[in-house]
């Protein structure tokens, strides 16, 4: 079987290795390749211009993807259903654990809810009553079973949220610093770390809503390693954790100060360090590497990172002092321009594949004085991640500019004729490429983030509004919290 690596998965194409399948966005052909893609018998195949691209109104546009998000589900229910992903061209079962992890099931019920599919959500919650198992693979699902619980107040979720956090904290893992010298303890002890501490707002929601301190006290354990790490700042396996802090700081209501003095630290080093650069045409960008001029498309979530970190001087009223850390309103000004000529420089990727899907990565062009010059070359495939698309939303919500609802169409019309197939959605091998080469793999990801992002982008703001929900690590909407008058945790 073949295999290749996506975002640091391996995936398989199809059962049979010679065997690829080859879309133009609206028919799908399975050829027989010997293992190479036959580009040349297919190259005059165009998508075709359908009454999708006419749709104009926010209303139609938001039930557009309402509907992907249908045949996503539909498709994982009638061919996957139990296990944790969808494997759309084989349709073949997955083995191990994987075979009734349910990953899907749980990731997609707060999108489900969000959308207002009633009976999607319900069959999702007979799963998780009757046939989820109790096993140490649950960790993710504890974000999405409190995410269900806030929004629909069914203390089923509470309560088995509740027991997979006991089942963690019963043991111990241990990250020591004595055992990351070598490269490849190190990214095993960093990944392993990461999933913990993106873990965070869930566990600060749990401890509060059960009165229970050892859930946030684990996570506190768990960061003070992380933090005991200052030459690791700017780490790939750790960038994804300050975006977190930024909405932890957030979730407190601007009481953690710590979270935001840490993260303007974090810009800074990563700035010193040289990773976070500026083009000559004023556009930042993260180099994946201290050698390398290429940015990951993971990193497109920058966007939404860098506004959420200016976002209590711009919008809410009552402001705490930032203490040693404040940064003057130039900076917050600076940030938020940063927040939007990265998000401009990873839609402008978009535009340099003859797909429209985002490249894995590009390459940046420092000397170019215009943006469509800026980048030089694009590599790689798209897996369906949402980082361009809640970078989309949160600009949209924040700044109300009209062109973040328009590169989140594009976006959501690109996945609709590429990612498409007859049994759901497929991640894609080469975004460079017209027709497109899918591979055998619909993520979990792609229905708890990144269509609840393009969803909500297309949405009233007082749909899960900001200022009364954060997003975690897999785009679970979690609420903010206050203190009322005699100290009691509140939520709006």
């Amino acid at each position: 079987m073949e295999r290749f690596n996506v975002f640091n998965r391996t995936i398989s194409v199809l059962a049979d290795p010679s065997l690829l399948l080859i879309s133009n966005g609206t028919n799908n052909t399975t050829i027989r390749s010997n293992g190479k893609v036959p580009f040349d018998s297919v190259s005059n195949v165009t998508n075709p211009i359908g009454p999708e691209d006419q749709l104009t109104s926010a209303e139609d546009r938001r039930q557009f993807i309402v509907n992907m998000t249908l045949e996503s589900w539909n498709a994982y229910v009638k061919y996957a259903w139990g296990q944790a992903n969808l494997k759309p061209l084989s349709i073949s079962k997955q083995q191990g654990w994987l075979a009734n992890a349910g990953t899907t099931i749980i990731s997609a019920m707060s999108t489900l809810w969000v959308m207002g599919l009633r009976e999607e959500f319900d069959l999702g919650r007979q799963w998780v009553q009757k046939d989820m198992d109790l096993d140490d693979r649950g960790l993710v699902k504890i974000g999405a079973l409190l995410s269900c619980y806030a929004l629909t107040s069914d203390l089923l979720f509470l309560n088995m949220a509740e027991t997979f956090a006991n089942l963690y904290n019963a043991t111990e893992i241990e990250i020591s610093a004595t055992n990351v010298s070598k490269p490849k303890q190190y990214f095993h002890q960093m990944m392993v770390l990461r999933e913990w501490i993106n873990q965070r707002l869930e566990y600060r929601y749990l401890s509060d809503i059960t009165g229970e301190p050892k859930y946030w006290d684990r996570i506190q354990r768990m960061e003070t390693y992380f933090d005991q790490q200052p030459s690791r700042q700017d780490d790939p396996y750790q960038l994804e954790n300050w975006s977190i802090k930024v909405k932890a700081y957030i979730q407190s209501r601007f009481k953690n100060k710590k979270d935001i003095e840490q993260y303007y630290a974090f810009l800074r080093a990563l700035e010193e360090k040289g990773r976070l650069r500026t083009t000559k045409s004023k556009h930042y960008y993260i180099k994946e590497s201290s050698t390398s001029n290429y940015m990951n498309n993971r990193y497109c979530y920058f966007g939404a990172m860098l506004t959420l970190g200016q976002y209590d001087k711009q919008n809410v009223t009552v402001f705490e002092a930032w203490g040693n850390e404040t940064p003057d309103l130039g900076t917050i000004v600076k940030h938020l321009n940063m927040a939007k000529k990265i998000t401009e420089l990873c839609y402008a990727s978009t535009k340099m594949t003859r797909s429209g899907l985002a490249p894995f990565k590009f390459m940046l062009n420092e000397n170019a004085n215009e943006l469509n010059k800026s980048i030089r070359d694009v590599q790689g495939g798209f897996a369906l991640n949402p980082d361009m698309a809640e970078s989309y939303f949160i600009l949209w919500r924040m700044t109300g500019d009209q062109r973040y609802r328009e590169y989140a169409w594009q976006m959501a019309l690109a996945i609709y004729k590429h990612c498409r197939t007859d049994r759901g959605y497929a991640s894609v091998r080469e975004s460079n490429a017209n027709p497109t080469v899918k591979i055998d793999h619909q993520p979990a990801e792609f229905l708890s983030a990144t269509l609840k992002y393009l969803y909500l982008t297309f949405s009233p703001n007082d749909v899960l509004p900001l200022n009364r929900w954060i997003f975690n690590a897999d785009g679970h909407p979690l609420p903010i919290y206050t203190k009322g008058k005699e100290g009691q945790i509140k939520f709006d």
